[in-house]
């Protein structure tokens, strides 16, 4: 759109969908599994008007955008006991992205992921939570030698973690928790 028709476009042409559904399940009263998906499919374009016209080949400028994002989480939940539930949840994340004008074309995948599980035991002065978690991050670029500082990455990290809650009077809660994450680039984090 060119509202104050200088020729070029003050607002991207823009195409979008998203869909969202999600799936509840209940195994019994005390465990259940939620499953959702998103998925945004996104194109926008701006820049010279010419460009927007099937006919011409005189555009000066236009920048072009196209992403699809996908997205999915699955949630299990049990409650074991009155004072003990179990959790595990995972969630994985797709994103393709192009972007064009009259000078380059860029394109990159991200794959972004993760997962954890814990244990939450309940009682009446302490509280304690068990887990652990695997989580990433891989990125491509599609592009040849356009940007040759941007690399590749693959980042993964596997943690373990616990935590508890310490209620000695109604008035005073003390806590406390222990983490390890193993990083495959940064290697060891211990953190108290």
């Amino acid at each position: 759109v060119d509202v104050d028709k200088d020729g070029l476009s003050d607002v991207a042409k823009t195409k979008t969908l998203v869909i969202h559904p999600k799936l509840i399940y209940y195994i019994n009263k005390n465990s259940n599994i939620t499953l959702n998906y998103s998925g945004t499919f996104d194109q926008r374009t701006g820049g010279d008007m010419n460009h927007f016209k099937n006919t011409s080949i005189d555009t000066l400028y236009f920048v072009q955008s196209k992403s699809n994002r996908h997205n999915a989480d699955l949630k299990f939940t049990s409650n074991l006991s009155s004072q003990d539930n179990l959790e595990i949840k995972a969630s994985a994340n797709y994103l393709d992205q192009q972007i064009k004008n009259n000078h380059y074309n860029f394109g990159s995948d991200q794959y972004i992921y993760f997962s954890e599980a814990t244990l939450l035991h309940k009682s009446s002065k302490m509280d304690w939570v068990f887990g652990a978690n695997f989580n990433g991050d891989r990125s491509i670029k599609k592009s040849s030698n356009l940007f040759p500082q941007l690399e590749d990455t693959d980042f993964t990290t596997l943690g373990a973690f616990v935590q508890t809650t310490f209620r000695p009077t109604a008035k005073l809660i003390l806590e406390s928790g222990f983490r390890f994450d193993y990083h495959k680039k940064y290697k060891d984090f211990l953190m108290p």
